[in-house]
């Protein structure tokens, strides 16, 4: 993390650049209590949004401590983004004239850290479908810290139900609507949404614009 480390005439320099009218009055609000602090004794710290406007922050620890854990998770997003740019185009092959794409491991990685990327709340488990969605529900439950369940009748509003593929979204649609009347009423996470897809799953990790086969790296 990279402090903005200023003496006094140098922070006062740069907060009349960004329009406050300093003197030794001027006390500003803190960007994450909205307690007030005088402008020689707040941190100034860079934008967590990519903003020209820093983050100012008051002597409290605690709002040192949230801007720090904050920074890492944008971090951490960060590199995510980076890796989902990366590589989540695999290979196309032709047999018996049908094209099939092959996932790769590293594919398969990949398409995982983009789901947990798009994760919005907290789950209590993780149901993987038989046997398409085991290895996923597995490197998701070990991600998110959280147990694998592996008896359907376990299934709560508050567990993620995770598939390799929907295809045309009548199966997944079926094993949802057998728990729950209704499709939002509990998430589901797949690796791979093809384009035609009658079923539409709360996160995917690629759309599939093609009639495209899949080979998964753990199928023959």
């Amino acid at each position: 993390m990279e402090f903005l480390d200023l003496n006094k005439n140098e922070r006062k320099l740069l907060l009349t650049a960004l329009g406050v009218n300093v003197n030794k009055k001027s006390y500003l609000k803190c960007d994450f209590c909205g307690n007030k602090v005088h402008y020689e004794k707040c941190s100034i710290m860079p934008s967590l949004t990519g903003d020209e406007k820093p983050i100012i922050l008051c002597e409290s620890i605690l709002c040192m401590s949230e801007y720090l854990e904050e920074s890492e998770e944008k971090s951490e997003k960060d590199v995510i983004s980076k890796v989902i740019k990366k590589d989540v185009i695999s290979k196309v092959i032709k047999k018996d004239g049908q094209s099939i794409e092959v996932c790769s491991w590293e594919n398969y990685e990949n398409l995982i850290k983009i789901i947990l990327n798009q994760l919005n709340k907290k789950y209590k488990n993780v149901y993987g479908i038989p046997r398409g969605g085991l290895i996923g529900a597995v490197l998701i439950s070990h991600q998110l810290n959280i147990p694998l369940i592996t008896n359907d009748n376990d299934i709560t509003k508050k567990t993620l139900i995770v598939d390799d593929i929907c295809d045309s979204g009548k199966t997944l649609r079926m094993f949802i609507h057998k728990i729950y009347p209704t499709t939002k009423e509990i998430d589901v996470a797949v690796l791979h949404l093809k384009y035609n897809s009658k079923f539409k799953p709360t996160f995917y990790g690629k759309k599939l614009e093609t009639d495209n086969w899949i080979k998964y790296p753990y199928e023959k």
